[in-house]
């Protein structure tokens, strides 16, 4: 019973983590995971829609600073899904699309 307890008290601060903001900046995790899928959309968007680079030198590009996001390129209509992966590819977490526009407003992203 006191086991089930600590579980329950452990997964209720993890959440609280989670979503409470942070005093001085205002941003939660979730807000700066996020940025994090958001910034290797853009970017890989921009790098092989845009700049018509190649899909291994834009993934070589961005994945130090997004920590690694996965991503989806769908070539046909052209835009880029990041996210972080959560029990393989079958739940992604905080997705975000970047949608290639046209060459002179480039990719931007969707919401």
């Amino acid at each position: 019973m006191k086991r089930w307890i600590a579980l329950v008290l452990a997964q209720v601060a993890i959440l609280a983590l989670v979503f409470w903001p942070d005093s001085y900046t205002e941003l939660r995790i979730f807000d700066i995971l996020s940025l994090g899928t958001g910034y290797r959309a853009k970017e890989m968007c921009t790098c092989m829609f845009v700049l018509e680079r190649s899909e291994e030198i834009c993934n070589l590009g961005t994945k130090d600073i997004s920590l690694n996001a996965a991503f989806n390129v769908d070539l046909q209509k052209k835009s880029i899904v990041s996210s972080y992966q959560w029990l393989g590819s079958a739940l992604p977490l905080f997705p975000s699309e970047a949608l290639f526009q046209n060459e002179k407003l480039g990719c931007l992203l969707q919401r």
